[in-house]
Parts: structure tokens; C-alpha cells; sequence
């Protein structure tokens, strides 16, 4: 299995964005993470808030071989499979994970991920690479944004989460799953 390169940057605007602009010359599984992500991006132009060093905001560069544009639905369900799989273990008996295809983690009812997938295309038949943006509430006490239940993993447990363990689990899981489809 690939095991993911990490980068941890103290401030970016959007890692999916930077990660982009660099791409060209980085490795499959490489993974850009943000202490302080200042303009995070979400499906159809909205904002994901994440208090600094509390939260994992990043991206991770996925270069899926052999998927057609018209598969690609096997990034997106191994990018949240991958994040519900490490994050259900950790939910106290009776809390339930849920996908809420393509883009949504949800716990119950309150939504504690989002992900941004944007595809770069080799031709017609095959995808060249995948930025996989992911942000995960995990240690955020409070929400200020008008996104309708969000919640962090800290407000169901009650306890704080060391942040780069967490991300390395999640990483190398998504990249288990891509391997897998």
C-alpha cells in the first residue's frame, strides 16, 4: 500500500487550491494539511468553518489508475468510507455514522465532514488525478457559520483528539480503499 506523504502548512487559503497549483510534480496519496485553513471551499461555492489547530482541514492528491470519468463515483466512496471508517470507532455506542452521498459525514442528524472532490482529466477516458478536499470537526467547541447542525467529535465524546494520528489513519485508509475499487 502507498503511504501518504503529509505536509502541514500553519496557514493556507484553501489547501485544495494550493494543492492543485502543485500537483504537477507530487506523488499519489500526497496529503496538504492546513493548522489554519482561511478560505476552505465546499460544494456549490459555500465555506467550511474549522477554528485553527482544532480541525482537519486538507487535501489529498489521488491519482486513481484506470478510473473513467464516468467511475467516478469509486473516489468519492472510497474518500468517505475511508473518513467514516476511522471516525466510527470512536463514536460512543448508539451514535451512528452516515454518508450522505457524495460529499457529507453526518453523525445522527449533525454533519462533522464535508468533502470537495475536483477531477483533472487525461483525455475522455480517464482521470488523471483527484484533489480530494476533506475537512473533519474534531476538536471545535463552537459553531459560528450558518451551517445548518454541524458538529465536532469533541461535542459527542467530550474529549480532544490529537490531530496528526487521526490523519494519517484517515489518509492511509482512503488510499486502501482507492486501491480496493
Amino acid at each position: 500500500m502507498t503511504e501518504p506523504g503529509i505536509c502541514w502548512e500553519p496557514e493556507i487559503p484553501s489547501t485544495n487550491s494550493a494543492l492543485k497549483e502543485r500537483m504537477a510534480a507530487l506523488p499519489h496519496g500526497y496529503t496538504l494539511a492546513a493548522v489554519s485553513q482561511t478560505a476552505g471551499r465546499g460544494q456549490r461555492g459555500n465555506r467550511w468553518e474549522a477554528a485553527p489547530g482544532r480541525n482537519l482541514t486538507f487535501s489529498m492528491l489521488l491519482r486513481p489508475d484506470g478510473i473513467r470519468p464516468a467511475e467516478q463515483f469509486y473516489i468519492s466512496e472510497a474518500v468517505a468510507l475511508g473518513v467514516a471508517d476511522v471516525l466510527a470507532p470512536l463514536l460512543p455506542a448508539g451514535q451512528e455514522i452516515k454518508v450522505k452521498w457524495p460529499n457529507d459525514i453526518y453523525v445522527d442528524d449533525r454533519k462533522i465532514c464535508g468533502i470537495l472532490i475536483e477531477n483533472t482529466l487525461a483525455g475522455v477516458d480517464r482521470i488523471a488525478a483527484s484533489v480530494a478536499g476533506i475537512g473533519i470537526n474534531i476538536n471545535q467547541e463552537e459553531f459560528h457559520s450558518d451551517a445548518p447542525n454541524p458538529v465536532s467529535l469533541r461535542q459527542i465524546t467530550g474529549r480532544n483528539y490529537p490531530l496528526e494520528p487521526l490523519l494519517r489513519d484517515v489518509a492511509c485508509r482512503i488510499l486502501r480503499n482507492l486501491e480496493e475499487a
